[in-house]
């Protein structure tokens, strides 16, 4: 009598392993997973460790860093108030036109030499432009703000201090897609403490971070992205966005000194340029607070590159970094063109 030997379950183990791991490896190889954060810094920035303890959202204090990619190296150095600009001193000289501009990344530079971010391409238009005023640009981007952070950062650290005349800060999709779904809105600053906030909650965050295979099937069928984030979680978020934007415009309005005006600059992605249009996304909440109420304004990037640049379809592209997705120092020269024409009415009626 024969006897049955067992089924070769470890053999079986062992080929469904082997599969799995070649299959890893090929991914890994292919780079097809790899999230933005590691094509830029060699390793996965943890969303769910994503707390900051400055509600502020600026740099350390007199402090040098370089930021590398695989296409631009640039270095910065921060101000005493932990923005990388010329030193923030008050105003001493009534006649000067100060201009504060607020932001993400994009405000601050990365992508381009100092000299080369849009607010010091601004002064240099502005003073070409108007050469018997005293016009002075002040970059208070950093990269990762929102419009929220924007709002704290003049409303109990810079307004005052610098006391400008016309304050620039930028939206765009990212903001609503991304920073306000991470971290929410005015709620994130109850008693004016520091900010602690700990992602979208996503619970599979480790499995994400070392295994390219659960980023194939978060990423390829979930359609979450590098933040765990997904267009069904945007949607449930959205007339969330709307109230945080209508709620900031409201207190803008209310925050500003007499004389003084804001311009929100719309800031497009290359697929929003293509498009001649924001995204689904964004268009809404831009459409919310539309028109504005005075002495707030709508800068429209988009509409600039369109109506008064008439850039090209097989233009759009060269502006920014192919890789990085930044723009770079002629993509920053157009948005400073398209900031000084939106505000040269208000430049011109100031009576200085």
């Amino acid at each position: 009598m024969r006897i049955k030997k067992p089924f070769p379950f470890i053999a079986v183990l062992l080929g469904i392993t082997g599969a799995l791991a070649i299959a890893e490896l090929a991914l890994r190889a292919s780079g097809m997973f790899k999230t933005y954060s590691e094509k830029r810094m060699g390793e996965m920035f943890q969303a769910l460790h994503y707390n900051h303890h400055n509600i502020y959202w600026n740099y350390n204090p007199n402090d040098t860093f370089t930021l590398t990619t695989p296409e631009f190296t640039i270095g910065r150095k921060t101000n005493s108030h932990g923005f990388a600009d010329k030193e923030f001193t008050p105003r001493t000289d009534s006649s000067e036109i100060r201009i504060l501009t607020l932001g993400d990344s994009f405000t601050f530079g990365d992508g381009a030499p100092a000299d080369s971010a849009y607010p010091n391409q601004l002064q240099s238009i502005l003073r070409a432009r108007y050469p018997t005023r005293d016009i002075t640009v002040f970059n208070a981007g950093t990269c990762g703000s929102d419009p929220v952070f924007g709002y704290y950062t003049y409303k109990h650290l810079l307004g005052q201090l610098i006391q400008p005349d016309i304050i620039v800060q930028s939206l765009s999709a990212q903001d609503y897609m991304e920073d306000l779904v991470l971290r929410g809105g005015f709620e994130r600053f109850t008693n004016d403490t520091p900010i602690q906030f700990t992602g979208s909650g996503f619970k599979y965050e480790w499995w994400y971070q070392h295994f390219h295979l659960a980023r194939l099937y978060f990423t390829g069928i979930k359609g979450y992205n590098d933040f765990f984030i997904n267009d069904e979680l945007r949607a449930q978020k959205r007339a969330t966005h709307i109230a945080i934007t209508q709620n900031l415009v409201s207190r803008w309005q209310q925050a500003l000194q007499p004389g003084q005006q804001l311009f929100f600059m719309l800031r497009p992605d290359p697929v929003e340029i293509e498009n001649k249009r924001y995204n689904e996304y964004f268009q809404p909440i831009v459409d919310s607070i539309t028109p504005l109420p005075t002495p707030l304004h709508l800068a429209d990037f988009n509409q600039w590159l369109h109506q008064t640049y008439h850039i090209e379809p097989s233009q759009i592209y060269n502006i920014f970094w192919k890789q990085d997705g930044h723009h770079n120092p002629y993509g920053y020269g157009l948005m400073a063109t398209s900031v000084a024409d939106n505000i040269a009415p208000a430049i011109v009626a100031l009576n200085k």
